[in-house]
């Protein structure tokens, strides 16, 4: 009966240490995997990140990052697999459905619904770490990602949703809201952006700059010269600005009591 005793204790022991080492070399594999990733090596991470899953199969943090660099790798198709595998797990995941969103974005328009569908399911999904920071992030990409396919009326929804979900005391945030409503043509509410900005820092170039913009191409030339005239001469040199400065600049020294006069700017 001791032998027994002492037998199984052994064959538990050796057991113990086997499932260990696999672990370890789980982690090492993993590990080096971020590494490489993080190093632009995503096809050295696609390798490390196999090899970890070799000692550890059914480790979804170790499926989720592999299928990123599939996804890095051009191999859209396995990346999908295993991310719908994962999601259907884990349907909030915030992280699964913005890296979903992003596969469908690089598919071209016939995928733009799998996009939006995942992008929104990502801004409203469960995130650990700094989940407003982290939902901010991910709205303004989707923005980015409607205006360059010129979905302008689901940008515009968006790109308010951003500004009104931007922190007062977030200057750099509110600069991005900022020109993106002036991507998004939306003049008025960009100017009224800048110019709270511009109530904390009137020097902001960037502010002055998005705010010259704005109030030149809602015609009010002689406020968009008094922005312009804020900026330095390095800033003023920039070719879209000295253009419209130019023409600015003549619209209110040939009729200055006349600012809202509109002119187009080719």
């Amino acid at each position: 009966m001791l032998l027994l005793l002492l037998s199984v204790i052994f064959t538990a022991f050796a057991a113990r240490m086997y499932h260990k080492k696999y672990h370890v070399l789980a982690d090492e594999w993993f590990a080096r995997g971020e590494q490489d990733f993080h190093a632009g090596s995503a096809a050295s991470a696609l390798s490390d990140y196999r090899n970890a899953l070799l000692y550890s199969p059914g480790n979804t943090n170790f499926q989720f990052h592999l299928a990123k660099a599939l996804a890095a790798t051009g191999r859209n198709d396995e990346a999908r697999a295993y991310l719908v595998t994962l999601l259907s797990d884990s349907p909030g995941s915030g992280e699964i459905n913005l890296e979903l969103a992003r596969i469908a974005a690089h598919g071209g328009p016939k995928m733009m619904p799998d996009a939006l569908r995942y992008y929104h399911a990502a801004i409203y999904g469960v995130w650990d770490t700094d989940p407003i920071a982290m939902r901010w992030q991910v709205r303004k990409e989707f923005c980015e990602y409607l205006l360059d396919n010129n979905a302008m009326n689901q940008a515009e929804a968006e790109i308010i949703a951003l500004a009104d979900n931007t922190s007062p005391d977030d200057f750099s945030g509110q600069n991005v809201a900022g020109n993106l409503l002036l991507r998004a043509q939306m003049w008025s509410r960009a100017l009224q952006e800048f110019q709270t900005l511009l109530s904390h820092d009137p020097r902001d170039e960037d502010a002055l700059a998005g705010a010259a913009k704005a109030a030149f191409q809602l015609g009010q030339y002689s406020q968009a010269e008094e922005y312009f005239e804020r900026l330095p001469r390095e800033k003023l040199a920039m070719p879209d600005l000295a253009k419209m400065h130019e023409v600015s600049r003549d619209v209110v020294a040939l009729n200055p009591f006349a600012p809202r006069l509109r002119c187009v700017l080719n």
